[in-house]
């Protein structure tokens, strides 16, 4: 074989391969870990240091399903995964839907926290503790309404959170009442 057609086969498989990777044929093959859809910067908070120490790495997976709860969760393993609802809540449909003790098994205390504290949110009640007030703050549906009063809660929403501070309380959740402050990292 002379030069010309060693480079001609070289060019072929490297056009081969690139046109397989693009195509997704082979890509399970030669790089096996998923390729994860990340939303677009402008439409996700930055996820708190309470969520994820910093030096863990953070996998963003959109919730595409409408018919499934949304929910955050981080996984135990070495690189946790955080599944973001589009519009930022744990449980969007807290205001219409009972939320079962099932789905709080896997959220974090500070997941825990932030779910039966977005319901108030949703209201626009404001925050005495400044880890929610600043977390609440990044959210863009969040507008503070001086005239709130628990009151505005539907029934399901005040089951919803009785339901989550029950939970909490039973797994003894050590930032029930406590103030984490407002973190440089949120």
């Amino acid at each position: 074989m002379d030069k010309n057609t060693v480079r001609l086969f070289f060019l072929v498989v490297i056009i081969v391969v690139i046109s397989a990777i693009i195509g997704g044929s082979i890509s399970s093959t030669f790089f096996p870990k998923k390729i994860k859809t990340q939303f677009p910067p402008k439409t996700i908070s930055p996820v708190p240091s309470f969520i994820a120490k910093p030096s863990e790495k953070l996998i963003i997976e959109p919730t595409k399903d409408a018919s499934v709860t949304p929910s955050i969760s981080v996984s135990k393993s070495p690189t946790p995964k955080v599944t973001l609802n589009i519009d930022n809540f744990i449980f969007s449909q807290s205001d219409k839907n009972v939320i079962k003790e099932n789905q709080l098994t896997s959220l974090t205390p500070w997941q825990l926290k932030v779910a039966r504290n977005e319901i108030y949110a949703r209201h626009g009640r404001s925050f005495v503790h400044q880890d929610l007030a600043c977390y609440f703050k990044l959210q863009s549906w969040y507008k503070i309404d001086s005239k709130f009063v628990d009151t505005n809660l539907n029934p399901i929403e005040k089951q919803n959170v009785q339901i989550i501070l029950n939970y909490e309380n039973k797994i003894n959740s050590p930032l029930i009442n406590k103030d984490s402050g407002c973190s440089t990292n949120l």
